[in-house]
């Protein structure tokens, strides 16, 4: 009888217990009902009216419900009105991130999935939205100053990859490449992968003429995507900045390797032609994967440049007296190109510079 009885005092109890949770829950949710209504009806002037009864508490822990819902108001109010011409309206969103702050420094637990800012963090999530888009704007229209102050606003309070990234970038375009350097860099310590940071890095020492940095960073890019086009086109920019041949030849060889899995065909052409090396170019524009057209145009300019260089060495050999020779070299390398190009030199094109070629090539070999 008595463990009976002890069993249902237990039950009792818990049930007491359980309900008592509930009951919290309840009241939380009727003390804050008429607010959320409000809220969730964008009806500004109702939501400070139940913020004003909110004030009154003297629960400690009601602090951080205070701080979120006043800073929920702020931002709907913002939200609300037409803020693309008035730059003061931002003050609200600023007003915004520090009541945020102040209600997750409360250390009370903020969820209402109800509402369309929920949390404190989500608060500040959408401020950092807001403020970066009226950046990205002022950077798109050439103000980078603007952009700059409304990126710094945005860090202080979120520094993640993206908005340090976008920092690091406003402040190139300012030349404060100091800046730029400690942003690009805690970009990365937060995403050590992302191509555009280390790009933007290595272009920030190459500005400053801090060739070591620049080589040092591009090298350190590379352990985390060695096959990368943008980041090994990066390393061809430096060694070429650095006018280093051995680099130059080592970024050749890396770029040739990629080819064997990514599409660098014209790339790798492109760089050799720089260097006047059009016979190890050609496998490489012959390989190219692109349409037929397309691909004519590509060799079109290709076998015209060679045949430029061609001209002028023959040019040489005459002007030194070699006259046969030249006459030989002009009529065989007339009809190399002409070979190369039988099916494209037939082509009609609407783009000024490729006819201007092929009318070029033709006059040359049917004169």
């Amino acid at each position: 009888m008595k463990m009976k009885f002890f069993l249902l005092l237990i039950l009792l109890l818990g049930m007491g217990e359980l309900y008592s949770q509930n009951n919290i829950a309840l009241n939380k949710d009727v003390r804050f009902d008429k607010i959320i209504k409000s809220l969730n009806n964008w009806d500004m002037k109702s939501a400070v009216g139940e913020l004003l009864e909110i004030s009154k508490s003297t629960n400690p822990a009601d602090e951080g419900f205070f701080y979120f819902f006043k800073a929920s108001i702020t931002l709907n109010t913002y939200i609300q009105v037409d803020s693309t011409q008035d730059n003061n309206a931002l003050s609200y969103v600023d007003s915004s991130v520090k009541y945020f702050e102040r209600a997750i420094i409360t250390g009370t637990t903020i969820d209402f999935p109800e509402l369309y800012i929920q949390n404190p963090q989500q608060g500040l999530d959408t401020c950092a939205g807001i403020i970066g888009k009226r950046a990205m704007q002022y950077f798109i229209s050439d103000d980078p100053l603007k952009a700059m102050s409304h990126y710094e606003k945005i860090i202080d309070f979120k520094p993640d990859a993206p908005n340090l990234l976008n920092a690091a970038l406003t402040a190139m375009r300012l030349t404060s490449y100091k800046k730029a350097e400690i942003y690009f860099k805690q970009s990365l310590a937060l995403d050590p992968k992302n191509e555009k940071a280390w790009i933007g890095l290595t272009e920030t020492y190459k500005r400053i003429n801090d060739t070591l940095n620049a080589i040092q960073t591009v090298n350190n890019s590379m352990q985390y995507d060695s096959l990368n086009r943008d980041l090994l086109i990066n390393l061809y920019n430096i060694a070429i900045f650095s006018n280093n041949q051995t680099l130059i030849d080592h970024t050749i060889r890396r770029l040739t390797v990629a080819n064997s899995t990514s599409d660098y065909a014209l790339l790798l052409g492109n760089l050799l032609v720089t260097k006047r090396d059009f016979l190890k170019a050609e496998p490489y524009y012959l390989s190219i994967k692109d349409n037929e057209e397309t691909k004519c145009y590509v060799l079109i300019r290709f076998y015209y440049n060679w045949y430029l260089k061609l001209y002028a060495t023959n040019l040489l050999e005459n002007l030194k007296g070699n006259s046969h020779t030249y006459c030989s070299n002009v009529v065989s390398n007339e009809h190399f190109i002409k070979e190369k190009l039988k099916k494209c030199l037939t082509k009609e094109s609407t783009n000024v510079q490729i006819k201007a070629i092929i009318d070029f090539l033709n006059n040359e070999f049917n004169k």
